[in-house]
């Protein structure tokens, strides 16, 4: 589904009063703007929001970390968000472990994502 389908969607479900909490997939909705979309809405009609995982790597998870500190949707709480890739793979392809430490994401400092790529990890998994 586009991220702009998923958008509509979820005012559907806001409208027809469907659903109480949003399980937001960046990777799969359209994106960090369509996530942002969704839970701007949400906030805006007094729904919660989570964000979802589909295992994803450090530079999805980084933007999973932004989005997720950006929504005021969110009550991790009581919803805990699935930032959690990190604990199944034996490496990444960002230079440092993400900020996440006792079940809690803490904010990246560095610029963009605020992750950096290690260019020996990506030649490591490159397929050829």
């Amino acid at each position: 589904m586009s991220g702009r389908a998923l958008h509509l969607s979820s005012l559907a479900l806001i409208e027809a009063e469907a659903a109480d909490v949003f399980s937001i997939y960046i990777g799969m909705g359209g994106g960090i703007r369509e996530a942002m979309a969704v839970g701007t809405v949400a906030n805006a009609r007094r729904l919660h929001c989570t964000i979802g995982s589909n295992l994803e790597l450090g530079i999805a998870q980084a933007a999973m970390i932004h989005v997720a500190l950006a929504l005021p949707a969110l009550e991790p709480v009581r919803f805990p968000c699935d930032i959690i890739s990190r604990f199944f793979y034996e490496g990444d392809i960002v230079q440092a472990p993400l900020p996440v430490e006792g079940g809690i994401a803490h904010r990246l400092d560095g610029a963009g994502l605020g992750v950096e790529l290690d260019t020996d990890a990506i030649a490591r998994y490159r397929v050829t």
